[in-house]
């Protein structure tokens, strides 16, 4: 567009302009899925359309900045003037730059002669040398190596003054072998320590002996200070005196001004909208990019005090903006050049069904927004049915409503929040009915595991939450927005909440790995379903970003009908469930397969032991004060039985034989082979009291000619099994024996009095006297 033909709002019959409109909104309303209108601008009747101008108004100006700044340094026989001219009396620009006008950055600097003035240094007094700041004058600093000590620690010793040795020597202990008692046995003194009890051991020993390297004092005198703490100081060489920092010795310094020249580009811009323009909603709508064709351009060396186009229509209004842009600035202008963009937003007026319609085109970037035509109001009647359906607890359907707003234009954040709204709604009320199905069953049974002993504690119940848990999650929010309503919706909450109880309930009744397959298949489908449909729900989610991903509104439209439920999709959900509930039912159904055919078997190993008397015992096992078992078992041979049992559930399992210890077990009996495993059966036992006079005296227990028990004589109550024993008591060439009859809760007392033995002494004949 040319200078002469700016405009703010017009009616325009450029024909290019508005074919450009109409093939933009054909290829817009084409991929609008759902749309009313498949090509709105072939399809309409045209009636006019409007330009609206928008402008992009641009000033920039190159700005030169001066300053005075001041300097000092060592006076080194410089040129001064006769007379130096005071720094009040320099007026920078009075000082010759060539003007850069480049729009670009530049610094420069330039000194005045005439501000030149030479004055002796006050740091130093005019000597050119001043106190050296290491050692503060007195020419001497801390020895680095000693840190002013005069001395280190010496690394011998490690300033400690005495070095560790060690050395062997022998250390009387108590032996070992006969832990201090000198006898191997009663009759042989120990080998080791020929009767001594103590042995002699090498041990070593820490001593120490004074360092030679130190004296013993731990330090060592530093050889760079030869033990004085201080060396010459290395910055002034000892005379405690440097070359003053400020003149650099030459006792004078001269000073002056600089002119310091600064160029810069500063830039400004601002944006005119045709107040004829309606509120956009969209992000993407016409005004979201503006950029357009330079239609004025004016660079001056100079200020710009007048626009060049002053009679067109848009002249006062471009005008107010161009001194809106000018940036506020101190200094010289050196260069100003503005520039104008213009970006036409086209009105397009078209009549649809005998009512005009407008829609809005920003033909140079190709965005299309329409406020109230047919495919709006189709987009706005879309949300809000999907609010109504929200409100009304009808969340299947207001969800793929909302699917259907999101899709058919940019998403707006309120139906963003809708959308989540409704995903929230629709868990919450899954989970609720889920969870209320789940507690009404763990209710029930509760109670029968408390008046009925077949069943287990309820613990494992809570383990059909987990599947629960996950079943949440995939039905609400993925399979279950396939479903046509609320009361579809709820048989799959109850279905998978009664299969989530079972699982945990057989969990419960477990009594081998074969009961773990029903919460296992369930939970481990569950997961792996969930996994599967995780990307989609997550899509589902973010469904506006899916839908760019689409080549075409066809596409597109398919997919999100793919929402709608369908006969076929509400059977393969019902056939997934009752399957379920079929796997949650195999524990039960082998009950009762076990029972119709021959009950359950119950595998044990029978071991009774403590009798040699006898090739075999006879056994009984009851359960639940009912006999299931009752023959012999071979003495000291483990005896496998394996056998049905039609009492089931839990109770205890005991095994009994006469002059045998009962033994009693807790079992399980449920379906299938239970192993109780081994059952050792012990004889009876009683006690026997064994009294001796004489010290260290010894007992043997002898039972129908075999040595059962031994040992030393005490007054404690001896355990051995009942029946008929010959008791021997030793002590020394002495012996006593005696029978006794061990019964069980009946005590037996037995007295023993060996005769005293001789004293025999032999040796050569000596004086004494024997006492």
């Amino acid at each position: 567009m040319k200078t002469d033909e700016l405009l703010i709002s017009a009616t325009t019959t450029d024909h290019a302009l508005i074919d450009k409109c109409r093939e933009l909104l054909d290829q817009w309303s084409s991929s609008v899925p759902f749309s009313p209108i498949h090509k709105l601008g072939s399809e309409t009747e045209f009636v006019e359309a409007k330009s609206h101008a928008v402008y992009h108004t641009k000033v920039t100006t190159q700005i030169q900045k001066r300053s005075l700044l001041d300097h000092e340094e060592p006076y080194r026989r410089q040129d001064v003037p006769e007379t130096p001219l005071n720094k009040a009396r320099i007026d920078p620009w009075q000082y010759d730059f060539p003007p850069n006008s480049d729009f670009a950055q530049h610094r420069r600097s330039k000194s005045v002669f005439e501000s030149r003035r030479v004055y002796e240094c006050s740091t130093c007094k005019a000597s050119g040398e001043v106190t050296c700041g290491t050692c503060s004058g007195s020419g001497l600093d801390d020895c680095s190596d000693c840190n002013g000590l005069g001395s280190n620690e010496c690394s011998t010793c490690d300033g400690g003054g005495q070095i560790a040795r060690t050395r062997t020597r022998k250390e009387q202990a108590e032996c070992s072998s006969c832990s201090g008692s000198g006898k191997f046995n009663e009759r042989l003194s120990c080998h080791r320590c020929h009767g001594r009890g103590t042995v002699f051991e090498e041990v070593e020993e820490e001593y120490y002996v004074p360092c030679t390297r130190c004296s013993s004092t731990g330090k060592i005198t530093c050889h760079t200070c030869r033990g004085r703490g201080q060396v010459t100081c290395s910055t002034c060489d000892g005379s405690g005196r440097v070359t003053c920092h400020r003149c650099a010795g030459e006792k004078r310094l001269i000073s002056f001004v600089s002119v310091e020249v600064e160029e810069d580009p500063v830039s400004g811009d601002r944006q005119f909208i045709a107040p004829s323009l309606p509120a956009f909603k969209k992000k993407d709508g016409p005004l979201a990019r503006l950029t357009g064709s330079s239609v004025f351009a004016q660079d001056e060396l100079q200020k710009i005090e007048r626009l060049k186009f002053a009679d067109q229509p848009a002249a006062v209004v471009l005008t107010n903006e161009v001194e809106s842009c000018r940036t506020s600035h101190s200094g010289k202008i050196l260069r100003q050049r503005i520039e104008i963009e213009q970006c036409l937003i086209v009105e397009y007026r078209y009549r649809y069904h005998d009512q005009v319609y407008a829609v809005f085109v920003n033909p140079a970037h190709g965005l299309v927004e329409d406020l109230g035509g047919p495919i709006q109001s189709l987009i706005s009647n879309t949300f809000s049915s999907a609010e109504e359906a929200y409100s009304a607890g009808r969340f299947e359907e207001a969800y793929r409503l909302i699917v259907r707003s999101l899709c058919m234009d940019e998403a707006m954040e309120s139906e963003k929040n809708l959308r989540d709204q409704i995903v929230t709604a629709l868990r919450a009320s899954y989970l609720k009915v889920a969870a209320a199905v789940w507690i009404g069953a763990a209710a029930v049974w509760l109670p029968l595991t408390a008046f009925i002993s077949n069943l287990q504690d309820p613990w494992p119940l809570a383990l059909g939450l987990l599947p629960l848990g996950i079943g949440h999650r995939l039905f609400s929010a993925d399979l279950g927005l396939t479903l046509a309503g609320q009361k579809q919706r709820n048989t799959v909450a109850v279905l998978f909440a009664l299969a989530a109880f079972l699982s945990g309930a057989g969990l419960g009744q477990a009594s081998s790995v074969l009961d773990f397959s029903g919460w296992l298949v369930f939970t481990g489908f569950s997961g792996i379903a969930l996994a599967l449909r995780e990307s989609a729900s997550a899509v589902r989610l973010k469904i506006e970003d899916h839908f760019k991903t689409f080549p075409d509104r066809v596409s597109l439209q398919e997919y999100v009908q793919g929402f709608d439920p369908t006969d076929s999709r509400w059977k393969r959900i019902k056939i997934i469930l009752v399957l379920l509930v079929v796997l949650m039912s195999i524990q039960p159904a082998l009950y009762l397969m076990s029972l119709l055919k021959d009950g359950i078997h119950l595998s044990a190993t029978l071991v009774v032991t403590g009798d040699h008397n006898v090739a075999s015992a006879p056994v009984t096992l009851r359960f639940k004060d009912h006999v299931i078992y009752e023959g012999p078992v071979i003495v000291d041979k483990p005896t496998p039985i394996d056998l049905p049992v039609r009492e089931i559930g839990f109770g205890e399992l005991i095994a009994s034989s006469p002059g045998f210890e009962e033994v009693r077990k807790n079992i399980r009996l449920l379906y299938g082979l239970i192993d109780a495993g081994e059952i050792r059966l012990a004889r009876t036992s009683g006690q026997v009291t064994i009294y001796c006079a004489l010290p260290d005296a010894e007992f043997s227990a002898v039972q129908y000619g075999r040595e059962v028990s031994q040992g030393k004589v005490s007054s404690d109550p001896l355990n051995l099994p009942v029946g008929d024993y010959v008791l021997t008591v030793t002590q020394g060439l002495a012996e006593e024996s005696h029978g006794v009859s061990i019964q069980k809760d009946v005590p037996a007392q037995i007295q023993f009095k060996l005769p005293r033995g001789s004293l025999a002494i032999t040796g050569y004949p000596r004086e004494g006297r024997l006492v």
